[in-house]
Protein backbone atom coordinates (compact mmCIF):
# COMPACT_ATOMS: atom_id res chain seq x y z
CA UNK A 1 0.00 0.00 0.00
CA UNK A 2 1.34 3.26 -1.09
CA UNK A 3 1.31 6.28 1.81
CA UNK A 4 -0.55 9.45 1.07
CA UNK A 5 2.55 10.89 0.90
CA UNK A 6 4.05 9.39 -1.85
CA UNK A 7 0.40 9.52 -3.24
CA UNK A 8 0.75 13.13 -3.17
CA UNK A 9 4.17 13.54 -4.65
CA UNK A 10 2.97 10.93 -7.45
CA UNK A 11 -0.08 13.12 -8.30
CA UNK A 12 1.81 16.83 -7.91
CA UNK A 13 -0.83 17.95 -5.75
CA UNK A 14 0.28 19.08 -2.09
CA UNK A 15 -1.79 20.43 0.83
CA UNK A 16 -1.81 23.77 1.91
CA UNK A 17 -2.32 23.74 5.23
CA UNK A 18 -1.96 26.98 7.52
CA UNK A 19 0.31 27.18 10.87
CA UNK A 20 -2.86 25.98 12.99
CA UNK A 21 -3.95 23.32 10.66
CA UNK A 22 -0.70 21.65 10.51
CA UNK A 23 -0.60 22.02 14.60
CA UNK A 24 -3.68 20.34 14.59
CA UNK A 25 -2.77 17.55 12.07
CA UNK A 26 0.29 16.76 14.52
CA UNK A 27 -1.60 17.01 17.55
CA UNK A 28 -4.10 14.33 15.73
CA UNK A 29 -1.38 11.94 14.86
CA UNK A 30 -0.05 11.69 18.13
CA UNK A 31 -3.05 11.05 19.69
CA UNK A 32 -3.64 8.38 16.89
CA UNK A 33 -0.92 6.83 17.95
CA UNK A 34 -1.41 7.05 21.68
CA UNK A 35 -4.85 5.62 21.13
CA UNK A 36 -3.67 2.68 18.89
CA UNK A 37 -0.88 1.83 21.55
CA UNK A 38 -3.68 1.87 24.16
CA UNK A 39 -5.95 -0.54 22.28
CA UNK A 40 -2.73 -3.10 21.24
CA UNK A 41 -2.19 -3.02 25.28
CA UNK A 42 -5.97 -3.42 26.03
CA UNK A 43 -6.09 -6.26 23.35
CA UNK A 44 -2.69 -7.96 25.08
CA UNK A 45 -4.54 -7.74 28.51
CA UNK A 46 -7.72 -9.03 27.24
CA UNK A 47 -5.71 -11.83 25.60
CA UNK A 48 -3.59 -12.71 28.76
CA UNK A 49 -7.21 -13.15 31.19
CA UNK A 50 -8.66 -14.92 28.48
CA UNK A 51 -6.05 -17.57 28.56
CA UNK A 52 -5.05 -17.55 31.96
CA UNK A 53 -9.26 -17.47 32.86
CA UNK A 54 -8.37 -14.99 35.42
CA UNK A 55 -10.49 -11.68 35.97
CA UNK A 56 -10.11 -9.06 38.81
CA UNK A 57 -12.93 -10.05 41.28
CA UNK A 58 -14.61 -6.96 40.85
CA UNK A 59 -15.40 -8.21 37.28
CA UNK A 60 -16.00 -11.52 38.07
CA UNK A 61 -19.37 -10.96 39.96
Amino acid sequence: MTSPKSRQKASGVVPILDADEQAELVRLRREVRRLETENEILKRAAAYFAKENVLPKHLSD
